[in-house]
């Protein structure tokens, strides 16, 4: 892959560290009693509707072509 094997061990360090703390959530959100974990859901969906409608939110970046100056 031509990749530094400490640079591959640290992604794979912080996609385990992500994993713990989904897992974390998860165990979390089914400890709650039904009626808050029902609610919790709805949220869930409706913030997940109006992020949908947004649409896709573009980065404030600029392209820079080979050769042409950034000023």
């Amino acid at each position: 892959m031509g990749t530094d094997e400490y640079v591959i061990r640290n992604l794979r360090d912080q996609i385990n560290s992500f994993k713990k703390v989904a897992a974390n959530m998860h165990e979390q959100i089914e400890a709650l009693p039904e009626k808050e974990r029902e609610e919790l859901m709805e949220s869930v969906r409706v913030l997940r509707k109006s992020r949908a409608a947004r649409g896709r939110m573009m980065l404030p970046l600029t392209v820079i072509r080979p050769g042409e100056s950034s000023a």
